[in-house]
């Protein structure tokens, strides 16, 4: 607020930019995963049965219709078989890499890795998404220990940096963390704040390296390959900086120690970003959701080209969200389970 973002009690609410406490899932003082919100109170429904230890090879068909799938667990290939549809839910990187490997995805690609071609949907893999991320490190006078129930991140900014913007392009993360640096051999705590880029312009692809499904697909994130995102996470470094110096953490900011004073002009801070840079972890749309021919699910997720497959992860979003994708994530579970009970499917 010193700098002149407003507090913002609802970043769901009329505005998404400013300041404030972020919105976090937590129950009872405790963070909480989709596996404790949803699974572990189903577990005694006689329909799941849950396999651990598995890894899914390749999707089972009949002619066009999805029938099952097939995985390894413990060195012994098993199937397992549909009686309604086959859901993948692999995220951004799994879900497209087990469609290739099906022979699902852009045909002159599976041809060259000798997979037959099913279906060639060339969008399978591409239009990688994800939220950059660089930061800042200060040396801290205060070691301030971190309650167990923290989620870390408990508070930050979303901020406009353009004008007529109808939402935001950066967000920052405090991170209060007693984190414990060596400086000439001697520990000291150190506090960040890191910028991250919401709404990237920067596009990815992956492909498959092998068609041994042990073998990791290749990732080409291609982050800040468009120069307007290198431009604005430098404006995020400058942020950050004046966030660290205002009067508010004046009680504990000593000095910064990473990228440093010496850093200083753009070059410098692409030069920093380019070396330290890092990311948010939200890997999004590479199972794109649309009708065009790069498009790999309808609007009700299932994967074009064939029957009884659907897609439901963060895969299936034609762009990244402006902010975390957990929560996202779990609506497009919500909103994909309805639609499965929806459907004649279902009911067989």
């Amino acid at each position: 607020m010193e700098l002149g973002h407003a507090r913002n009690a609802d970043f769901n609410g009329a505005r998404q930019d400013g300041t404030g406490l972020w919105q976090r899932t937590i129950k009872d003082g405790t963070r909480s995963s989709t596996a404790r919100a949803f699974l572990h109170p189903a577990r005694g429904r006689a329909n799941l049965h849950v396999i651990t230890g598995a890894e899914a090879t390749r999707i089972l068909f009949r002619g066009r219709q999805a029938t099952g799938v097939r995985y390894v667990r413990g060195g012994i290939a098993e199937e397992v078989s549909a009686r309604g549809e086959v859901v993948l839910c692999g995220g951004a990187i799994n879900s497209p890499q087990l469609l290739m490997l099906s022979g699902i995805g852009p045909a002159d690609h599976l041809r060259r890795l000798g997979i037959s071609v099913r279906v060639d949907l060339p969008g399978v893999g591409r239009n990688l998404q994800d939220h950059p991320l660089a930061r800042i490190r200060c040396w801290t006078s205060a070691h301030r220990p971190v309650d167990a129930s923290s989620n870390l991140v408990e508070a930050g900014l979303f901020c406009k940096v353009g004008a007529g913007l109808t939402a935001p392009e950066l967000y920052f993360h405090f991170l209060p963390v007693a984190m414990v640096e060596t400086l000439n051999g001697k520990e000291r705590s150190a506090f960040a704040i890191a910028s991250v880029v919401l709404r990237p312009k920067s596009r990815g692809s992956l492909q498959l390296q092998s068609p041994d499904p042990a073998t990791a697909p290749v990732i080409r994130a291609g982050y800040y390959s468009e120069p307007a995102d290198r431009v604005l996470m430098i404006e995020g470094l400058k942020i950050a900086r004046a966030l660290a110096r205002t009067r508010a953490l004046a009680g504990i900011f000593v000095e910064e120690a990473l990228p440093g004073a010496a850093a200083t002009g753009d070059a410098a801070l692409e030069a920093y970003i380019r070396e330290t840079g890092d990311t948010l972890f939200h890997p999004v749309g590479t199972c794109r959701m649309g009708t065009d021919p790069q498009a790999v699910v309808d609007s009700r997720l299932r994967v074009h080209g064939v029957e009884a497959l659907r897609v439901i992860d963060a895969s299936i979003m034609p762009t990244i969200t402006t902010g975390n994708t957990n929560a996202p994530a779990v609506m497009i579970g919500e909103k994909g389970a309805a639609m499965i009970k929806a459907s004649p499917a279902s009911r067989v």
